[in-house]
């Protein structure tokens, strides 16, 4: 059965949050088809993440939250330049009518998907289920069947 645990890190003379839990997506993916070189293929939530942290290197991910949507800034102070760049990343009416809440992110998601793309070694761990970059936490999670794993989880992470 798989634990909720929190446990702190150092990883890349950064504090990483491990969390030890099955987790559904807070913001639903978009998924759009477009053309790329002549054949069709899906933009994903992370592609879209990436073009609003190409524009806003602040950003740190974002969720909806009843009728709310929270979004990360490393610099609240970008709150309209991030809105306008949301909107033209996802349309105007994905933004919800109880609007944007901005939250202090201490990462930028550019940064959190370098780090997730580095943890793909933790899937040779017998044990681990996933590992993702979670928008509503502005950290990355990991999900492991067993809490004894932490510590091993640490010892890779902290070795990288």
């Amino acid at each position: 059965m798989v634990q909720l645990l929190e446990k702190n890190i150092l990883w890349f003379s950064s504090v990483l949050t491990v969390l030890v839990l099955v987790i559904a997506f807070s913001f639903p993916a978009a998924a759009a088809p477009i053309l790329v070189n002549g054949h069709s293929d899906k933009v994903t939530l992370n592609d879209k993440f990436d073009e609003v942290s190409g524009k806003i290197p602040e950003f740190g991910g974002m969720f909806l939250e009843g009728d709310t949507l929270k979004v990360y800034l490393l610099k609240p102070e970008k709150e309209l330049a991030a809105q306008d760049t949301i909107i033209s990343v996802f349309g105007r009416e994905r933004i919800p009518d109880g609007g944007i809440k901005v939250l202090k992110g201490q990462y930028n998601f550019t940064k959190l998907k370098e780090w997730h793309e580095q943890m793909r070694g933790l899937f040779n761990i017998q044990g681990v289920v996933f590992t993702d970059v979670d928008e509503s936490s502005n950290r990355l999670k990991v999900g492991v069947e067993r809490p004894d794993l932490i510590g091993v989880i640490e010892q890779q992470l902290i070795a990288r």
